[in-house]
């Protein structure tokens, strides 16, 4: 249950800091057929940015897997992140960074 509050808490920040700019940002969540699932798309100039919340300190490389499944989107996917409890934001694979809550 906390993964979903912190996910949400992740969501109104993230809706905030558009709003505060006068912006409304284009937000998707994808779920697949197969299950897969990426918590947040924004779209922003014909472009797909993906976004995963996870509850750890410590994120891995296997996070990112999901993101491979937007490529069915035949549409450009720019730089991802996996907003998590990290320290520090840290490279995890070449598009995608683990992005610390606290940033955003």
């Amino acid at each position: 249950m906390s993964g979903a509050i912190l996910e949400t808490h992740v969501l109104c920040e993230l809706l905030k800091s558009w709003w505060h700019r006068g912006k409304t940002p284009q937000l998707y969540y994808y779920r697949d057929r197969d299950g897969t699932e990426v918590d947040f798309l924004f779209q922003q100039d014909q472009v797909f940015y993906p976004a995963e919340v996870k509850k750890t300190a410590s994120p891995r490389r296997e996070l990112v897997e999901p993101f491979k499944a937007l490529e069915r989107l035949k549409m450009p996917i720019g730089q991802g992140a996996v907003l998590c409890l990290c320290k520090q934001t840290t490279p995890l694979a070449q598009d995608v960074d683990a992005v610390p809550v606290g940033i955003i």
